[in-house]
């Protein structure tokens, strides 16, 4: 086996194990994003059944005579089923979450001053997304500036005086059911999803020393280590094919670059080739 190839398996496992894998220059980027926009552009986009859902949730408001706001973020793969004319009002809600990704629901219950004005779908799943996500209980935040004060209680039981303990509250009592998506980029695709981390992934690269790159390293390491055999097999078997697919579809060029690079990075950090002579250039493969 030849420099280059064990070049060019590194790369293959670095990418599939989420390490550091060396980075082609813009152009090359560019060629290879290119590479896969055509491939994507023969592929259909994966339908989104939001409207189909919307329509649904209506029927089920009007059944039970309440508010349901849908997200407008959810993402629903398949075709939704309207839910069994028997069921709760509750049921019901668990029944329209199925068939969205990421999906929950909420009963929300609004300030007496609001009256049943209800906030945009996209704000009112904002807010409740970003209180669900909360993990600090019992907060007070003040302004000083406007003498203003907001409060924040986790887990508060609901007792059976609910309705008046709102009441009392200056909330309320008829709620809004909200139907949302518990992550806010839930319209990508899963393929968008993965390119973004990965993204963002390099960047935080980027600003990190050696050691704490090394630290991070570690850590994805040990949590690939602590999964059992069998999920640690498939999911190394899956990221090796990946990046195999993705050597594939680049130009000879483009691997040539890459691979290139790769041994150059390998060479300046001391790594199996070893060290460039005297600081200057490199072993030839």
């Amino acid at each position: 086996m030849n420099i280059r190839q064990i070049c060019a398996g590194t790369i293959v496992l670095a990418s599939g194990l989420a390490l550091l894998s060396p980075v082609p220059a813009d152009a090359q980027l560019n060629g290879a994003n290119q590479n896969r926009r055509n491939q994507n552009a023969r592929r259909p986009a994966p339908r989104n059944y939001l409207p189909e859902l919307k329509t649904i949730t209506e029927g089920v408001a009007t059944r039970y005579g309440v508010k349901i706001v849908v997200d407008p973020s959810l993402f629903v793969s398949t075709l939704p089923k309207a839910p069994d004319t028997g069921l709760t009002a509750d049921k019901a809600m668990d029944a329209l979450v199925i068939d969205a990704k990421d999906a929950s629901w909420r009963r929300v219950y609004l300030s007496q001053a609001q009256g049943m004005i209800v906030p945009a779908p996209e704000k009112l799943a904002d807010s409740v997304r970003a209180l669900d996500k909360l993990e600090q209980s019992g907060l007070v935040l003040e302004n000083p500036l406007t003498g203003k004060a907001t409060t924040y209680l986790k887990d508060w039981a609901v007792s059976p005086n609910f309705k008046e303990e709102l009441a009392a509250g200056q909330f309320n009592a008829t709620p809004i059911y909200v139907l949302y998506s518990q992550h806010a980029n839930s319209l990508k695709s899963p393929q968008e999803e993965l390119a973004d981390m990965q993204r963002r992934s390099m960047e935080l690269m980027m600003n990190l020393d050696p050691d704490q790159m090394a630290e991070a390293m570690n850590q994805g390491m040990q949590m690939l280590m602590n999964m059992d055999p069998d999920t640690r097999s498939r999911f190394m078997s899956m990221q090796m094919q990946a990046g195999m697919k993705m050597m594939q579809s680049m130009t000879p060029e483009q691997r040539n670059q890459l691979l290139q690079q790769s041994m150059q990075a390998m060479q300046q950090s001391g790594g199996p080739f070893g060290p460039p002579p005297n600081g200057q250039g490199g072993r030839k493969p």
